[in-house]
């Protein structure tokens, strides 16, 4: 009985199979563009996320796919890595089969007259950053917004924010409140209560004992005068962080 020997994979065939299966693996696009901005390659990685079908980008410029704008500046990433013949770094939107897409591209040189720009994905991290944005400012309306005049400190004593109101009831300069400097802030009030020493004890208290107090000394909303000193540390243990922050409440 003759048995024969598996037919062994050409070399070059077997080099394509794992550079296939290498490309199927990424999921960034991959193109080659030289300096006039034309497609030479792009590599089959993201075919969803290209602008166009591949064929239809092979060979023609920027200017021809994309509008005056978009062309221009990405020509300009091409000039600027092969002028210094180093990566530049680039964050841009396209919209792409109706949706807007951001991604995060380098170019990099790879002789005087070709780039490979390798972009990825990054709509999820934007809208992320939006989503952020939209809470901050939200979270920013309110705290200027509420009635009470809120100073926040860290656990080393900085100042992190305070609101209108506060600099309002305390009558403290905003060229003090902008340095954040806690000493220069604190010297204001303590001329303004009529214990100076029972508020810089409670205001200890605050640093060693984080969580919000049930015993904490009811607010006013009057501002000081110069007639009527408060008997009390103008504070409410207020927690903005559990470990991190603390605020006065006015």
């Amino acid at each position: 009985m003759t048995t024969h020997a598996p037919t062994p994979i050409p070399p070059l065939r077997e080099s394509e199979a794992e550079l296939q299966a290498l490309f199927s693996a990424i999921s960034d696009v991959i193109l080659v563009l030289d300096r006039d901005g034309r497609y030479v390659k792009i590599a089959p990685t993201s075919p969803s996320l290209l602008y166009r079908p591949a064929p239809e980008l092979i060979g023609r410029t920027l200017h021809e796919v994309f509008d005056q704008d978009n062309a221009d500046k990405f020509l300009e990433y091409i000039h600027r890595a092969l002028t210094a013949r180093e990566t530049v770094q680039a964050e841009y939107s396209l919209h792409i089969a109706g949706r807007e897409v951001w991604f995060a591209a380098a170019i990099s040189p790879m002789d005087d007259r070709q780039v490979v720009l390798v972009a990825r994905d990054i709509s999820d991290r934007k809208r992320a950053e939006q989503d952020l944005r939209e809470t901050l400012s939200l979270l920013n309306a309110t705290f200027e917004s509420t009635a009470d005049g809120i100073l926040v400190i860290d656990l080393q004593g900085r100042i992190v924010s305070f609101n209108r109101k506060f600099a309002e009831l305390w009558r403290i300069p905003d060229s003090v409140l902008e340095t954040k400097d806690a000493a220069q802030t604190r010297a204001f009030v303590l001329e303004q209560v009529k214990d100076p020493d029972g508020f810089l004890a409670k205001i200890d208290e605050l640093y060693h004992r984080p969580e919000p107090s049930a015993g904490a000394p009811s607010r006013s909303s009057s501002p000081p005068t110069a007639s009527r000193r408060r008997r009390t540390p103008p504070a409410i243990c207020r927690t903005c962080s559990p470990r991190s922050t603390r605020s006065w409440a006015d």
